[in-house]
């Protein structure tokens, strides 16, 4: 599924491009604002970065800080302890340990604290960094405080907050992510379907990567596929992409798995018309079969 560049894990925003960042940094603030935003993002701390923006807005001028700091986070050593085998095993930072993750997360935070009115301009991008900072930086698996910060910016976006990146839109995607490298295909099929809905491109090409990657390996499908949802999404993509032997083995499996559910019933309906196509054009592929029955 469409993921961030390599680059965009270093920044707050993830992928968005840079000239986009830039423009969009530049509403509602004065020609000497945002020369002095582009200053901060060239400092490597955000305690130097934030010091130089007395000027700003609170909101622009704290996330552009946690903006400095999220980028510095991924080429620090990070807090560790090394063990007797010499080998540093990554800890959560203590209170006394300013690290540039944790001070990352500070400032995100600090912007949410603000007023509505005040946090305007960075409270939809304030979020959607603190979710990226749970997902991806956090030494612990948070996705329950990722999940709650994604739905924040897209409550923020909704209420009217500035988000010319889309970041709400997506965090959809962002959030899918997330639970994918967690192995949670139902969230993450959930997610991207939600995108879809709003009219992401993207979020469709994703579906149709997952499907394809749940479908290629067969042994594990199982425990992934009792969500209607994530049954439709199957039944359509082999419909849409899959042969007939896939389709006709597949449909079968969800008729005899599920037969009250939506994906049962169509599914008897799919392997019933596939198995006679399969039968008047050639004898069953039964590698296919194979494979599938594992």
């Amino acid at each position: 599924p469409g993921g961030d560049t390599d680059a965009g894990h270093y920044d707050p925003e993830g992928s968005v491009a840079e000239p986009d960042i830039s423009a969009a940094e530049q509403k509602g603030l004065s020609e000497q604002q945002y020369t002095l935003i582009k200053q901060m993002r060239a400092d490597a701390d955000g305690n130097a970065a934030y010091a130089l923006g007395k000027i700003l807005p609170e909101d622009v001028r704290l996330y552009t800080a946690a903006a400095v700091d999220f980028h510095q986070a991924w080429t620090d050593a990070k807090c560790a302890e090394v063990g007797d085998d010499g080998k540093e095993t990554p800890t959560e930072c203590d209170d006394e340990t300013p690290s540039h993750e944790r001070l990352a997360r500070q400032r995100f935070e600090a912007v949410l604290a603000l007023p509505a009115k005040a946090r305007n301009l960075r409270g939809v991008w304030a979020a959607y960094g603190l979710a990226r900072h749970y997902d991806e930086n956090s030494h612990t698996d948070q996705l329950d405080k990722a999940d709650t910060a994604f739905a924040l910016a897209r409550k923020l976006a909704v209420e009217g907050g500035n988000d010319p990146l889309g970041l709400a839109l997506d965090s959809f995607g962002a959030q899918a992510r997330a639970h994918l490298k967690r192995d949670d295909f139902t969230g993450a099929v959930a997610l991207y379907a939600e995108q879809a809905s709003h009219g992401s491109v993207s979020a469709t090409s994703s579906l149709r990567i997952v499907a394809e990657r749940m479908l290629s390996k067969p042994k594990t499908l199982e425990k992934r596929i009792a969500s209607p949802l994530v049954q439709r999404l199957l039944i359509s993509y082999v419909q849409a992409y899959g042969n007939s032997g896939e389709a006709a083995v597949l449909g079968a499996f969800l008729a005899r798995s599920y037969p009250e559910s939506f994906g049962g019933r169509q599914g008897a309906k799919i392997a019933l018309a596939c198995y006679a196509r399969l039968h008047a054009a050639a004898p069953t592929n039964q590698a296919v079969a194979r494979r599938w029955r594992g």
